[in-house]
């Protein structure tokens, strides 16, 4: 029980040193930073970079699967014309 005890408190002992010395991060906030940044997680007005390039990524990804698509109504290809009277099989 007093080994146990012992070992609680030293992980409690350790977690509190971490937290005091490396919880908050070094950089040093001033008024001058944040007026520079207000918003440094921002990209644009609603969107972070890492939501930006999500976007991109996505519709990138849409416009080459479409391209296909695409190349085959340029080329007539997706259906016969209907031109004629007669049925088309």
């Amino acid at each position: 029980m007093k080994t146990k005890s012992l070992v609680i408190g030293g992980v409690v002992l350790l977690m509190a040193g971490l937290l005091i010395t490396g919880g908050c991060g070094n950089k040093k906030i001033t008024g001058r930073s944040v007026r520079n940044n207000m918003s440094p997680e921002m990209f644009t007005l609603s969107r972070t970079h890492e939501q930006h390039r999500n976007d991109i990524s996505r519709t990138l990804d849409a416009n080459g699967r479409q391209f296909g698509d695409d190349l085959d109504l340029v080329l007539l290809l997706h259906r016969p014309l209907r031109g004629s009277r007669y049925p088309i099989p």
